[in-house]
């Protein structure tokens, strides 16, 4: 008897060494004695997954009594572990034009002849009208002193009702070719090479200085819209006869306005005039006005004269256009983001039953969070100037 106890146990342990190298992923040893002996059990869990990543379980039970039909079922649940690491790289061009105007030149003063505004356009209120009407008085005379130039001018108008529909029955737009039309439109009927603008007056009162220029930009930018190729004169605004400002009519409105009207010559190309201070400045000349008792703005012959001689001697027969610089930025930026996932929680549950007792053994292995590592690097800036006229 004691020999086929002895024979049954070499049979049991060759058969687990057998299944051992065969790849099993369980194996179970076991020493066993009849009646009520002391049994040891040891099982050996071993899993592993096609990562290469394995977990081993050790459960060793003593002294457990059993006997010759005792029964012991060992099962064994895992999960599989993953491990993953993820790289993605961005690169954004960012790529930003800025375009410079550069004023028209006009540091070269010389005399001009009459026949250099033939092909002017000269744009006004009353103060321009008055201009008009002496020019056609000399040309009745034979004299041209403003050239053959067409006169786009009339009481009251301004730059802002410059903006009206033509069609109103208030419209105060000049009459060319036998129609009111608007600013820009007149400058294109005209085909002129030169436009010279005199406006502001009748709007500081409802407009004041900020609205005046802002209406004024607009229409200017109109007007090289359509006819790129005219030489822009902006005329200052004429001073106030001293004792005849009235509310937002004033001198002191006047110059801020001139002010700005320089500037956006300055700044976009256009050429500034300043019929501001050959009449006198701060208050319009007493020799100038020819309604010192009135409104104080409107000019005598006088006066006139002393425009026409300023627009012959500080212009530049050729001006040279505005010279326009393109800056061209490009900025690159990139950004290299790294990911790992660690893998998951991997837990093994190894659930032994012997009979009568059932015993459970759980090992879980947690592991560490997500890294994430995120570089950022931008190039300097490369800057590409064209240069055009």
């Amino acid at each position: 008897m004691k020999f086929l106890v002895k024979l049954y146990s070499v049979l049991i342990m060759a058969l687990c060494l057998s299944s051992c190298a065969n790849g099993d992923t369980n194996a179970v040893n076991t020493t066993t004695k009849t009646g009520s002996v002391t049994t040891e059990r040891v099982f050996e869990i071993i899993t592993a997954d096609k990562d290469n990543v394995s977990t081993t379980t050790t459960t060793t039970a003593d002294e457990i009594s059993a006997s010759d039909t005792s029964k012991t079922t060992t099962s064994v649940k895992k999960s599989t572990t993953t491990k993953k690491s993820t790289s993605k790289t961005t690169t954004k061009t960012t790529t930003t034009a800025k375009k410079i105007t550069t004023p028209y030149t006009t540091t070269k003063f010389i005399p001009v002849v009459d026949s250099f505004f033939n092909d002017a356009l000269f744009v006004g209120d009353s103060v321009s009208l008055k201009l008009k009407l002496y020019v056609v008085s000399q040309m009745n005379k034979g004299n041209y002193p403003l050239g053959h130039a067409t006169f786009f001018t009339s009481g009251s108008f301004g730059w802002n009702n410059s903006l009206w529909d033509t069609s109103r029955s208030d419209s105060v737009h000049p009459v060319l070719y036998g129609r009111k039309m608007k600013i820009a439109d007149a400058v294109v009927a005209t085909k002129a090479k030169k436009v010279f603008i005199m406006l502001g007056i009748n709007d500081l009162g409802p407009y004041g200085v900020d609205g005046t220029y802002t209406t004024a930009e607009k229409i200017v930018k109109e007007i090289k819209k359509k006819s790129p190729d005219t030489v822009i004169y902006i005329q200052s605004v004429t001073p106030i006869a001293a004792g005849c400002e009235k509310g937002r009519i004033n001198n002191s409105n006047i110059q801020k306005l001139n002010e700005k009207l320089k500037a956006l010559c300055n700044r976009d190309g256009y050429i500034y005039l300043d019929i501001w201070s050959i009449m006198g400045g701060k208050t319009l000349k007493r020799e100038y006005c020819s309604d010192p008792n009135g409104m104080g703005i409107h000019f005598t012959n006088t006066a006139c004269k002393k425009w026409i001689e300023y627009l012959s001697n500080s212009l530049n027969t050729q001006p040279k256009p505005p010279q326009t610089v393109t800056t061209t930025t490009t900025t690159t930026t990139t950004t290299k983001k790294t990911t790992t996932t660690a893998p998951k929680t991997t837990t093994t549950m190894i659930t032994t039953t012997t009979s009568p007792e059932t015993s459970t053994v759980a090992t879980t292995t947690t592991i560490p969070d997500v890294t994430t590592e995120e570089i950022t690097t931008t190039t300097p800036e490369t800057e590409i100037v064209t240069e055009s006229t």
